[in-house]
């Protein structure tokens, strides 16, 4: 029974696969790559990707990066020395897979989740060792300085720029607001009864039929 359920576990995750990578191919591409698979070939080459198309190579490239990130030892996330290498061969491994650095794959390389990387970059539970919040920190601000320049060099689209740069580092819709505030006249009362009013101190004829 464990035998069988392995089997249908590594089954389901190939058919997963090769879901994901067709959608990105042309029919003849796709054609191709089903006989990569009738072959066995369920991991392909960086070399066997090419030949498929853009689409797969990226797929193939993303995944053997991340496989990468996954057989990474584990570190002490509490010697900043440690922490601070960690990130520099995070970086390494994205320069050589020509990806983009993203915050959870970095989390990722350091053993951890996104959200716990984000409180010890702030130091959130007041546990952090204050050296290990500096690494983070810096790495958020080259994050925020990747992104603006994605941003201006058009190397992101710009709804999913708008998108990190919200979620990520706290940017906000600006709506600026004019503020018009109406100005009642003031009536000076006072000077007008006394305008109307006649000398022997009574208002007018006119103003008494008004009244």
């Amino acid at each position: 029974m464990p035998f069988v359920g392995v089997h249908t576990g590594s089954r389901l995750k190939r058919a997963e696969q090769k879901r994901k990578v067709c959608k990105h191919l042309t029919a003849r591409d796709n054609a191709d790559y089903r006989r990569y698979l009738r072959q066995g070939k369920y991991r392909l080459t960086k070399e066997e990707a090419q030949k498929l198309g853009t689409g797969a190579e990226s797929y193939v490239v993303n995944l053997q990066m991340n496989e990468e990130l996954m057989d990474m030892s584990q570190i002490d996330l509490t010697d900043a020395e440690q922490v601070r290498n960690r990130i520099r061969e995070y970086f390494g491994i994205v320069k050589k897979y020509k990806q983009k650095p993203t915050v959870a794959g970095l989390a990722l390389a350091l053993g951890t989740n996104r959200e716990k990387m984000k409180k010890m970059a702030v130091n959130a539970n007041g546990r952090t060792n204050e050296n290990v919040s500096k690494e983070l920190q810096k790495v958020y601000l080259v994050y925020e300085n990747l992104w603006e320049g994605y941003m201006l060099n058009g190397d992101i689209p710009s709804l999913n720029g708008i998108f990190i740069g919200k979620n990520q580092f706290g940017y906000k819709d600006v709506v600026e607001q004019n503020n018009v505030v109406e100005v009642k006249p003031q009536i000076d009362t006072e000077a007008i009864r006394m305008k109307y009013i006649g000398a022997d101190n009574e208002l007018p004829e006119k103003a008494v039929q008004d009244e």
